[in-house]
């Protein structure tokens, strides 16, 4: 007849168990060396933690003293922003005077040019009425004898002359009257570009100051505005760091206090015949039963056949001390339940507990793992007191198995 097994055998498969088991039996009495050891830390991190909250207490003192002085900050930026407002007004004055001052000087010089013509023309035509009165003379002057022809050309050269002379006086008051104007016009000129250098200087000079204080006023702004980053920065650093103290605190109080319930355990001596079911299904294998295709694995506890989606509930609580895969078991939970007293729950698919985690009665450890040579749901059960393996269903008040 050939033996089935659920897993492929190995030489004394329980051995890891047990060796894992008595291990953590002969470590029990370390439980207060650890407790001390977890005061220390607890106490150090405390410190720290006294420490950063003071450091955060100073810098939210910073940021208070920064929020206070906004108002400050605020009303030097109302100084700035008009001292910037009236440059700016200014320099817009400034580059309309110097356009409508450019526009005068262009008006003038055109004036200038006019007169320099007119003064030219009139230069010209005196020029030319000096040569024709030349002419007259010389030709009134070799009229030597007087006849009617000699007369009547005497008296027109005199008409010419009379009214050539009349017409340079008119000329000559007119060239007067431009060489004035045109005298007055260059020093006009000459005072408007005076002017006009210096409302260039000054405009350039407002330019300097309005581009200064644009730029104090950045500053300003952009120091106190990292000042204020780099405060806030810090502050978070802090508050991150303490939140993982205050994690680790709370991680050290919750082994603390496991540890210190776990030396309250009174073991499963007082418990027999009064404990609930792991779980709920058909025995396959009985502890002991060496009968059974499983007695190789298996002969150190029970093996119970479960329906699907089984959750697996402890039978006292106790302390988790192994919590994870294991050889020939799939995912195993060793509990310590304290006196020598072991609960072991074997071939687990998803596990919910955590190593030194301590869990009350009946609190679930896991689901039972689909066993896919045999197509069921197959739980393992060992429980162990004084480092040897005993009955599980001793301590059980009425196995919900059949």
């Amino acid at each position: 007849m050939t033996v089935k097994f659920l897993h492929p055998p190995i030489c004394q498969p329980s051995l890891p168990v047990i060796v894992l088991v008595f291990h953590l039996f002969f470590t029990a009495h370390l439980y207060a060396e650890g407790l001390q050891e977890i005061d220390r830390n607890i106490k150090e991190q405390n410190r720290q933690i006294s420490q950063l909250i003071s450091e955060r207490k100073n810098t939210q003192a910073l940021l208070a003293e920064l929020k206070k002085r906004e108002w400050d900050v605020v009303e030097v930026l109302k100084v700035l922003n008009n001292n910037i407002k009236n440059n700016q007004e200014k320099l817009n004055k400034t580059v309309v005077a110097i356009e409508n001052l450019e526009e005068e000087m262009r008006l003038t010089g055109n004036k200038i040019s006019g007169l320099k013509e007119q003064i030219v023309e009139d230069k010209r035509q005196l020029h030319q009425q000096i040569h024709a009165l030349f002419y007259m003379k010389k030709i009134r002057s070799m009229t030597l004898f007087l006849d009617v022809n000699s007369f009547q050309s005497y008296f027109r050269n005199h008409h010419l002359l009379l009214k050539n002379t009349e017409l340079d006086a008119v000329t000559l008051a007119r060239l007067k009257e431009n060489l004035v104007e045109l005298e007055q016009e260059i020093q006009l000129q000459s005072h408007l570009k005076t002017k006009l250098t210096g409302l260039r200087k000054t405009r350039e000079e407002q330019a300097e100051l309005l581009e200064f204080e644009k730029q104090q006023q950045f500053v300003y702004l952009h120091h106190i505005r990292k000042d204020r980053s780099l405060r806030v920065k810090y502050l978070g650093v802090i508050q991150i760091e303490l939140e993982k103290l205050n994690d680790a605190i709370y991680s050290l109080n919750v082994k603390k206090e496991n540890e210190r319930r776990a030396q309250k355990f009174r073991g499963l001596y007082r418990y027999k015949y009064s404990l609930p079911s792991p779980v709920s299904g058909k025995p396959v294998h009985r502890f002991g039963q060496q009968s059974s295709k499983y007695y190789t694995l298996f002969k150190r506890g029970v093996l119970i056949e479960t329906g699907e989606n089984q959750e697996v509930r402890s039978i006292l609580q106790g302390k988790v001390v192994w919590s994870g895969p294991f050889h020939g078991y799939r995912n195993l939970v060793i509990l310590d339940h304290g006196k020598g007293s072991f609960s072991v729950y074997g071939n687990l698919d998803e596990l919910f507990v955590l190593v030194d985690e301590v869990v009350d009665q009946s609190a679930v450890l896991g689901n039972v793992a689909l066993d896919e040579e045999e197509e069921s749901y197959l739980f393992y059960f060992e429980t162990r007191y004084n480092k040897k393996a005993v009955n599980p269903e001793q301590w059980l008040k009425k196995p919900t198995w059949k």
